[in-house]
């Protein structure tokens, strides 16, 4: 699985919005992580690219690696990538399509 790597944290694709999640869309985990993804986000988020060409350009990538069943549509516009420090254990949690990270050591358990 490749993965965007810088100063030892990992990027991690989520929406930030409420509307369409991303993981809990696909429950793809390579999506999770997906350089070129990763690259389309950062570029739209910097300014560099048109909305309207995001979402083309994310469409055709997904079709072309086979997961043209992906939904894109205006709430792909709130993907936003989040910098997790290398080796964390997390999971995406999801509430009306508002994604976050919950880390590992953040999570409380009960024991029977």
């Amino acid at each position: 699985m490749n993965k965007v790597v810088q100063d030892g944290k990992v990027a991690v694709i989520l929406n930030n919005y409420y509307g369409t999640p991303w993981y809990n869309d696909h429950f793809d985990q390579d999506l999770v992580f997906d350089p070129y993804i990763v690259d389309l986000i950062l570029e739209k988020q910097a300014g560099k690219m048109l909305d309207s060409q995001f979402l083309e350009y994310l469409k055709a990538y997904l079709t072309d690696i086979g997961m043209d069943e992906v939904y894109v549509n205006q709430s792909r516009l709130e993907l936003t990538v989040e910098w997790v420090r290398e080796g964390s254990s997390f999971i995406i949690n999801e509430y009306d399509g508002l994604e976050s990270i919950v880390y590992e050591q953040d999570v409380r358990w009960f024991n029977a």
